[in-house]
């Protein structure tokens, strides 16, 4: 099996102030990455800083995700990180999101006229609990973990903490999802 049939569960973080003025543009401030192989171990995990353009890091925001304007002002700009992601396979591994944070690379590159490198096979794991949960209501990563059994490890808002928690929420939805195919095709 090649590494193309691996995952990568993302996690970002965004620019963000506690009253959100009228056209503000939340910029990624950093990036959690969990690779997982076909069977759902761990392969590798990464975090990146990426520096704003627009946006200054918040007192708000600091507080928020512990991300600090000292952390952001050495890393690279968005379009340097986008080419660190992509050797690191974003453009052909399948991509794990809870929520659509794909949708905020998607915006964010073309706003800053990047090239928009991620891989078009994206599992939206929010999507895929409440098709399991057999809702639509919208819930928070640490309350469908513990709708799974699966105690939140971290801090939330924190990007690498995040995908390791989206990470094991995917493996262990991956588990119940092949145990009903299972079932069915009995």
């Amino acid at each position: 099996m090649s590494n193309k049939d691996n995952y990568l569960v993302i996690d970002l973080e965004m620019t963000c102030e506690e009253t959100t003025p009228k056209g503000y543009v939340p910029e990624i401030i950093q990036i959690g990455i969990v690779e997982l192989n076909a069977q759902g171990s761990l392969v590798s995990e990464k975090m990146l800083f990426v520096k704003p353009t627009i946006n200054q890091v918040s007192a708000f925001c600091t507080k928020l995700t512990g991300v600090t304007p000292k952390q952001v002002k050495s890393a690279s700009p968005l379009v340097m990180v986008m080419n660190t992601l992509v050797k690191y396979g974003i453009k052909n591994k399948k991509l794990v999101f809870w929520g659509v944070d794909n949708l905020q690379f998607q915006n964010e590159c073309e706003l800053k006229g990047i090239d928009v490198p991620i891989s078009t096979s994206i599992i939206n794991l929010s999507l895929v609990h409440s098709a399991l949960m057999g809702t639509n209501q919208k819930i928070k990563l640490n309350d469908a973990l513990k709708q799974w059994g699966i105690t939140p490890e971290g801090k939330a808002h924190d990007a690498l903490v995040d995908a390791k928690n989206t990470a094991k929420l995917f493996t262990k939805l991956i588990g119940v999802a092949n145990n009903i195919n299972k079932q069915q095709s009995e």
